[in-house]
Formats: structure tokens, C-alpha cells, sequence
């Protein structure tokens, strides 16, 4: 079996398992209402993006460069693989963009609600945020492993 495969897919079970769970974990707290339960699924949000997503990411990028060097596959010419790629950028743009900046400020604005045990309108809002730019930054990456299984674009 070619290493840079198992790399690869081991890349995709932890970017993609990862994006999904967390998504779980944060609607779930936030579904609870409660600031507490609250922190903690942010700081684990933002801790799993460290410990899962970023290795995930690394994987998939340093493996799928191996192979496309492997296979004589260009990025220049418009193929699957073209577009894989820049569906994978934009979400990695949508999750350093939209989705990190509304995690820290989730994460402090529900801490400040610790003493009333009431969610301020400000963390609804980035909430709202990281929910809108959180389901297009997972639909991305969906829509990419579907390209890498069916690989049918001219």
C-alpha cells in the first residue's frame, strides 16, 4: 500500500471527523444555554482544532502534494484535483477568517456571562457567525472528498 495514501487518509479521518464533531459538541453546548458548559466546548472546540484539525490538515496537504508529485498530476490545468483544492482553500480561509476570530470571541463573551448565567446578544450574534461560516467551511471539505472519489471532472 503507498504511504503517502495511508497519509493521506488518515489526514481526511482527522480534518473530517474533527470538523464534524466539533460542530456537535459547539450547537449542543449552545442548545444548553448554559455559559459554563459553554467555555467548555469552546476551549475544547479550539483545543481539538489544535490537536485534530491542524495535524489533519498538514496531513493531507503534504501527502497529496507527495502524490501529485508522484503521478505527474498538475494544479495548473483546471481537472478534479484543481478543484478540490480550491474548495479546500476556501474553507480554509472561511475557518481562519470567520471561524477562529468567532471562537476567541464566543469564548470571552461567554465567559463575561459567568456572573448573570445569562448568554449576552453579542455571543448570540458570533455564535450566528461561526454557525453560518462553520457550515459552509464543512460543506467544503465534504464536497472535496466526494471530488477525490469521483474524479470526474474534465
Amino acid at each position: 500500500m503507498n504511504l503517502w495514501l495511508v497519509l493521506h487518509l488518515i489526514g481526511a479521518v482527522l480534518f473530517i471527523g474533527n470538523i464534524l464533531i466539533t460542530a456537535f459538541w459547539k450547537v449542543s453546548a449552545d442548545r444548553s444555554g448554559n455559559p459554563d458548559v459553554i467555555v467548555l466546548a469552546t476551549r475544547s472546540v479550539i483545543r481539538a482544532d489544535l490537536v485534530f484539525t491542524l495535524p489533519g490538515i498538514s496531513l493531507l496537504l503534504f501527502s497529496g502534494h507527495m502524490m501529485i508529485e508522484e503521478r505527474g498530476y498538475s494544479l495548473w490545468e483546471w481537472s478534479w484535483l484543481t478543484a478540490a483544492y480550491l474548495l479546500f482553500l476556501t474553507s480554509g480561509i472561511l475557518w481562519l477568517g470567520v471561524l477562529v476570530p468567532a471562537q476567541r470571541q464566543m469564548l470571552r463573551l461567554a465567559q463575561q456571562s459567568f456572573t448573570s448565567g445569562i448568554l449576552c446578544d453579542d455571543y448570540r450574534l458570533a455564535s450566528r457567525r461561526w454557525n453560518i461560516g462553520g457550515t459552509a467551511a464543512t460543506v467544503l471539505p465534504l464536497l472535496v472528498l466526494l471530488l477525490m472519489v469521483v474524479k470526474q471532472l474534465p
